[in-house]
């Protein structure tokens, strides 16, 4: 029979520093060497006592036992100290972290999973780098909080890539990352003002869903790919300063952007979505930089009812295949230009009950 110590006053420190707890190691050991949950919190109640180090988790994730080969490695309750740093390594198990504080920096980068990965419910306080990383299933990072980097670039996914209701607090990028099923961002915050979110050159074969997600800086969506549905409900970009840019992206399906609100620069220009662009009741709140449609390419309908532009609005060279539908639309600036200069609308265009504060210019635009 194997004893562990648990009393919280051998590990109790005259400083701030967090020392890990070599007993909490060894039950750890114990636990994934018998294909069980290592639940820190009901070996030690006391908080202060589940603290074990970035190495000796990489030493998990590299256990070639067959133990774990079937049963994967589960953690759950802990403080991770020092930095966890794994590269260029295959894991071929399951990996669950849940409700675990990574106080160190911690990089995956170049790593491939052969199977699940799921981080939820916890704390990155340094960083973590997923860059040209492979997953052949899912990955989950769900309610997690990010305080500081997060880099996905060039991350690969089989599977989904779920993200739902995290928080993120420093820089974030996501470009040239490839995603194979979807990427779920509803209800996620990003909080530095300073920030642009980067979603650049993004391929994902399912859906981007950002429904009520907020954004308190910038974010760029330039030549991004979805081969399914941009569904970005109740999203808000807070900042007066910032920019929405989703230039060139493609979507294969629709776009959803219902009740958005974009406080600052919105820019839409050579948008292709195959379907639909359905941004009914959203608000473009800034009233002296311009919203920006033009050349945007709509499939079948661009639907903009009970929409509020609150600035100028550029609707020049768009090509929407079917209609528009703006009924009880409202641009409510007396100086700025209203412009669908060279617009080429397949059927027809319904304002009925819109509201023109400024002036409106539909010369050379084609409908029907």
């Amino acid at each position: 029979m194997i004893a562990f110590v648990s009393p919280s006053n051998v590990l109790a420190q005259p400083t701030k520093e967090i020392k890990y707890n070599p007993f909490a190691e060894q039950w750890v050991s114990y636990q994934v060497a018998s294909g069980k949950v290592a639940d820190l919190a009901q070996h030690y109640p006391n908080p202060e006592d589940r603290v074990i180090r970035g190495a000796f988790v990489v030493t998990l994730l590299q256990n070639r036992s067959s133990v774990i080969a079937q049963n994967g490695i589960s953690i759950k309750n802990s403080t991770v100290v020092e930095d966890l740093f794994l590269q260029h390594t295959d894991i071929r198990f399951p990996v669950k972290f849940e409700d675990v504080t990574f106080e160190g920096y911690v990089s995956f980068c170049r790593d491939h999973f052969y199977s699940s990965l799921s981080i939820t419910g916890s704390t990155f306080k340094s960083g973590v780098n997923f860059c040209a990383a492979k997953s052949e299933d899912v990955i989950f990072l769900s309610d997690s909080e990010f305080g500081a980097l997060a880099d996905f670039t060039a991350l690969e996914v089989r599977g989904d890539l779920a993200l739902q209701r995290a928080s993120f607090a420093g820089p974030v990028q996501f470009g040239n990352a490839k995603i194979q099923g979807s990427l779920f961002l509803d209800d996620a915050t990003f909080t530095d003002p300073g920030q642009t979110i980067g979603f650049d050159n993004i391929h994902v074969d399912g859906s981007i869903f950002l429904n009520r997600a907020t954004f308190y800086g910038s974010a760029g969506f330039m030549d991004a790919y979805i081969a399914y549905h941009f569904a970005a409900d109740d999203v808000k970009f807070t900042s007066l300063d910032g920019t929405a840019n989703f230039e060139n992206m493609f979507v294969s399906k629709s776009l959803y952007l219902n009740r958005a609100i974009f406080n600052g620069t919105a820019k839409f220009s050579n948008v292709n979505t195959g379907y639909d662009f359905i941004a009914n009741n959203a608000q473009f709140n800034n009233n002296t930089k311009e919203v920006v449609f033009s050349s945007l390419k709509v499939g079948k309908v661009m639907f903009l009812t009970e929409a509020v532009f609150a600035g100028p609005v550029n609707f020049t060279y768009m090509d929407i295949g079917s209609f528009i539908t703006g009924t009880e639309v409202r641009f409510t600036n007396q100086e700025g230009l209203v412009n669908f200069g060279e617009t080429k609308v397949g059927d027809h265009v319904f304002l009925n009950r819109a509201q023109f504060a400024g002036p409106v210019d539909f010369r050379y635009a084609h409908i029907g």
